[in-house]
């Protein structure tokens, strides 16, 4: 299937909405022995296990289960450039974490982006997108093979290289660079089934960088409202978070789903010819939309799915969702969620 490209006005906000959305709508929840309970049942991360040896002595599943916790415990300022078919960009993305809790910063160093700073609830703006709930080393084995590539030097700091590496043709492969010292990431690749690149996201200075070797309290994911809204997803893909963005002053609705390593957008919304977007495949840079249309008793809406995951996978979950209908079995409006419910 060929991808054509949008363009335009029209898409400037979807494209906006879904940078800003797979950015800041990740709340990271690191598993497994790194867990402690208190008696009142709160549950925390034990970030003093990140002292012990470095990840050039482990496996690529355990080094991979470092790097989900020193993304939380470790305080860091990098300097991340992002390339794909889109072009290059350059942020700035600041984390602290202390007994209070986390706090980020991610601000553009070129093009027009709104800096984002908020005190964490248990949630991660990562621009390279490993923070997920309820995520684990384990748990994401169930999908992909941590494979030991080599070492390597990223920002003039020691790195091993780790492959993630898909067991099914529904998400893309990731090659990682991992910090020896923090295990921090410092580089990864997204590969499709044909073996391109399709982005690379590059952390080219690395500062300010300093354990916290505290208790960091886990709080619940974002809450999700009514049902998953879609009738298939890829298996290890479940509801992640939502938000909305106005699309020629329309409201569309949007839930993230992904597995821990990959996602996708889903967008529902009237179909209004002045925010209409064209039915089928197109290239948004490094990801890809689906859009559909459909008529709902009368009512036409438009769905537009956006990820980094192969094309048939875009397809399948546009193809499952159905815009809510009201009692009467009349399309949603007024402001409630036109997804299923």
């Amino acid at each position: 299937m060929m991808a054509g490209r949008i363009s335009g006005a029209r898409c400037g906000a979807l494209v906006a909405g879904t940078f800003f959305f797979l950015l800041f709508s990740f709340p990271f929840q690191a598993r497994g022995d790194v867990q402690v309970r208190s008696p009142s049942g709160q549950v925390f991360l034990d970030c003093s296990s990140l002292k012990d040896a470095y990840l050039d002595r482990r496996s690529g599943q355990e080094s991979f289960a470092r790097t989900l916790l020193a993304v939380r415990c470790f305080n860091y300022r990098m300097l991340v450039v992002r390339a794909s078919a889109a072009g290059m960009k350059a942020f700035e993305l600041e984390h602290g974490v202390d007994e209070e809790g986390e706090r980020a910063a991610v601000k553009a160093l070129d093009g027009e982006m709104r800096p984002g700073l908020r005190r964490l609830e248990g949630g991660l703006p990562s621009i390279l997108q490993l923070s997920a709930p309820d995520v684990s080393a384990a748990a994401l084995a169930e999908h992909y093979r941590f494979e030991f590539i080599g070492r390597a030097r990223i920002a003039d700091r020691p790195v091993v290289v780790i492959d993630a590496v898909p067991m099914d043709e529904l998400r893309y492969a990731q090659r990682f660079w991992l910090d020896s010292h923090s295990g921090l990431p410092l580089k990864r690749l997204t590969i499709d089934l044909a073996g391109r690149v399709v982005e690379t996201l590059q952390v080219v200075r690395l500062e300010q960088l300093e354990g916290f070797d505290g208790r960091l309290a886990v709080n619940s994911a974002m809450p999700i409202d009514g049902d998953a809204g879609v009738s298939w997803l890829p298996a290890g893909f479940i509801a992640r978070g939502q938000a909305a963005v106005e699309l020629a002053g329309e409201r569309m609705e949007s839930r993230l789903y992904g597995d821990g390593l990959s996602s996708l957008s889903v967008f529902v919304g009237p179909w209004l010819e002045s925010a209409a977007l064209p039915a089928g495949l197109h290239a948004l840079g490094a990801s890809k939309a689906m859009v559909r249309h459909l008529g709902v008793k009368g009512s036409g809406y438009q769905v537009v799915v956006v990820g980094e995951v192969p094309d048939p996978v875009l397809a399948q979950v546009a193809e499952g969702v159905v815009p809510a209908q009201a009692d009467d079995g009349r399309p949603v409006q007024g402001g409630r969620s036109n997804f299923p419910p």
